[in-house]
């Protein structure tokens, strides 16, 4: 079974999509195991690029230093 729930948290609206399996034990229905769907990464700090420089303060690019 595929769903998605919609919620706020820390002031800003979030999604929970998933897909999951469920058993049936008489009348009840029990979660068994699911896969959450595109699970979105958020960074604290903007993102350095290649070609920028390395926040180490080497003075090279960061493709060159801290990310190789």
């Amino acid at each position: 079974m595929e769903f998605t729930a919609v919620f706020e948290q820390s002031g800003g609206r979030n999604e929970h999509h998933e897909y999951a399996q469920f058993r049936r034990e008489g009348e009840h229905w029990l979660y068994v195991d699911g896969n959450i769907v595109g699970a979105t990464v958020r960074r604290e700090t903007p993102k350095i690029g290649r070609n920028e420089p390395c926040p180490c303060g080497s003075g090279k690019k960061y493709k060159k230093c801290c990310m190789g």
